[in-house]
Parts: structure tokens; C-alpha cells; sequence
């Protein structure tokens, strides 16, 4: 299974004090162990050398961050990635399995955003 996991860093200068990155740093591996291809898609990559590195730019703001997922670069994201699952860091990236599954013309058949 190919997992596409995005994640906004909004602590780039402490990853130590960043909840969401401390978080996918134990949760990617864990993926893997269990036989995932797993890619993050973030400013810092995480510390697991099995696991793919797609770099990201914090926003500039948190404004930015709700209202300003980037499409463009989602859409070439998606389709460099082909992800079956998205792990989504916060609720504002969700509707990028509809994009998931317009981009690869897999249909939505059960949810595969967690």
C-alpha cells in the first residue's frame, strides 16, 4: 500500500517541540513496519531512512495554512506519489483524497484519509 502522509510543520526551528512531527516521526515507521511505501510530504524529513522525502514549505502563516493548501503543488504531489491512503496532519488537508481519487481514477470506495 502506498501512503501519502502530509504533514505542516509549524515549529520548522524546534521539530523536538512539534507535535504533528514527533507524531508521523513514530507513526511513518510504524507504517513501514507494516509493509507500507510510505512518503512524507513536509518541511523536515522524518528520521527513518526507509521512508520517502517529498520537502515542503511551512506557511508563511496560519491563515496560509488553513485556506492555502497549495492545490497545485497537491495535484503534482499526488500524481508523482500514486497514494492509495492519505494520512492527513490536519483536517484542512482531507479533501485531498477527492483529489487523490480524481487524480489516479480510483474510485472513493471506503475513506482513505485517516
Amino acid at each position: 500500500m502506498r501512503v501519502l502522509y502530509l504533514l505542516n510543520i509549524s515549529n520548522p526551528g524546534r521539530l523536538a517541540a512539534d507535535s504533528g512531527f514527533t507524531f508521523a516521526d513514530l507513526l511513518a515507521p510504524a507504517l513501514a513496519d507494516a509493509g507500507a511505501e510510505v512518503t512524507v510530504a513536509a518541511p523536515a524529513a522524518v528520521g527513518d531512512a526507509r521512508i520517502g522525502f517529498e520537502p515542503t514549505v511551512s506557511p508563511a502563516t496560519k491563515y496560509r495554512a488553513r485556506f492555502d493548501p497549495g492545490l497545485d503543488g497537491l495535484v503534482d504531489l499526488v500524481r508523482r506519489t500514486r497514494p492509495e491512503v492519505v494520512v492527513a496532519n490536519q483536517i484542512e488537508a482531507a479533501p485531498v483524497d477527492r483529489l487523490r481519487a480524481t487524480v489516479s481514477n480510483q474510485p472513493r470506495t471506503e475513506p482513505s484519509v485517516l
